[in-house]
């Protein structure tokens, strides 16, 4: 419980920090489109630092990100996800509609330039023309193949039609692998995958109360 008395109010002033931020640059980026990529180079990798931090998530990373503007096709298990690659690597995101939709967190990702696709509505198209834009921009683009979370044992079957993006755009792909293992470093996190019907919120709490992983 102390954990979560401590996180709770530091996740919460993470979102307000993303909030004032936004808020100064937003009319920056409208003046001078320089102030876009100052955004999404330097000011996106801090926040997503803040929020992980937020989390009691420690993120050490292998490998080395591709030198130039790529297409990074990555296993999906939780939402912080995105904050954890993007506090390693400036990246667009792509996201399900309903993320747009959560409280304070979907107005802030939108911000912060998160593609946002609704499955199913056949819009497939209209996305892979919006991130082909981003990319010939030099934004490189974060996406989740299995198009879903899971809970971190086996992957699910790849959806194809994202990786049009990199032939069409004549980009490498980059995999990426994410894991929250338990705090000693042993096995996998049962808490940490968001799937099923669990809300969010729900879902953030019991994040909280893990001892950091």
């Amino acid at each position: 419980m102390h954990l979560l008395i401590y996180r709770i109010p530091y996740f919460m002033l993470t979102l307000v920090l993303g909030i004032v931020l936004a808020l100064i640059l937003i009319p920056l980026r409208l003046l001078n489109k320089n102030w876009g990529r100052v955004y999404l180079n330097i000011v996106i990798p801090y926040w997503s630092r803040q929020v992980v931090k937020s989390a009691g998530i420690r993120v050490i990373h292998f490998g080395t990100p591709a030198p130039q503007t790529a297409l990074l096709a990555s296993n999906h298990i939780c939402w912080l996800d995105p904050f954890i690659v993007a506090s390693q690597i400036p990246v667009a995101p792509i996201a399900k509609m309903e993320v747009r939709h959560w409280p304070l967190v979907g107005w802030l990702v939108a911000q912060g330039g998160v593609v946002f696709i609704k499955r199913g509505s056949g819009d497939a198209v209209q996305v892979v023309e919006q991130v082909q834009g981003l990319l010939r921009s030099k934004v490189s683009i974060l996406f989740y193949p299995e198009a879903t979370s899971t809970d971190q044992r086996l992957p699910k079957p790849f959806y194809p039609k994202l990786f049009r993006i990199a032939v069409l755009g004549n980009v490498p792909v980059q995999p990426v692998a994410i894991s929250y293992p338990q705090a000693d470093g042993n096995g996998v996190n049962p808490i940490a995958p968001f799937v099923g019907d669990t809300s969010f919120v729900t879902h953030l709490i019991r994040l909280m109360q893990v001892r950091r992983t």
